[in-house]
């Protein structure tokens, strides 16, 4: 079987599920507010999807050390898993961002989203403003 076959996808997908069911991990299964329940199946769902990224870059990076060149697999599954989980990822992250711009009712505490508190972390140097 080639390493391009899709069935080691399936095959890591079922795996990283038995270990996500380990008691371990139970306490990620419980969802702490009303709001929390309705998106915990969309973070599932990103997790998956960066499996699958994840994956198309292992199938690049091996082509890479194979061939020596960057390029897309060989594999249309492949090169589908990296474009279609990179597109759909962001789509749900966004959704989930404006999920929480509109509890906030458009003034989020921008400071609460570092480690720090501040923001100032956060800021990329390029900000003229601060």
């Amino acid at each position: 079987m080639s390493v391009f076959s899709p069935w080691p996808y399936f095959v890591l997908v079922l795996v990283v599920l038995g270990a996500m069911a380990l008691p371990v991990f139970r306490s990620a299964d419980e969802p702490h507010d009303a709001r929390d329940r309705r998106t915990a199946t969309l973070d599932g769902l990103r997790g998956f999807l960066a499996l699958s990224v994840f994956v198309h870059h292992l199938m690049v990076t091996h082509g890479h050390i194979e061939r020596g060149e960057w390029t897309f697999p060989p594999s249309g599954f492949h090169t589908l898993l990296g474009q279609a989980g990179v597109g759909v990822f962001f789509m749900i992250t966004a959704f989930l961002f404006w999920g929480k711009l509109l509890d906030a009712k458009g003034r989020p505490d921008w400071g609460g989203c570092t480690p720090a508190g501040s923001g100032a972390s956060a800021r990329p140097i390029c900000w003229p403003w601060g």
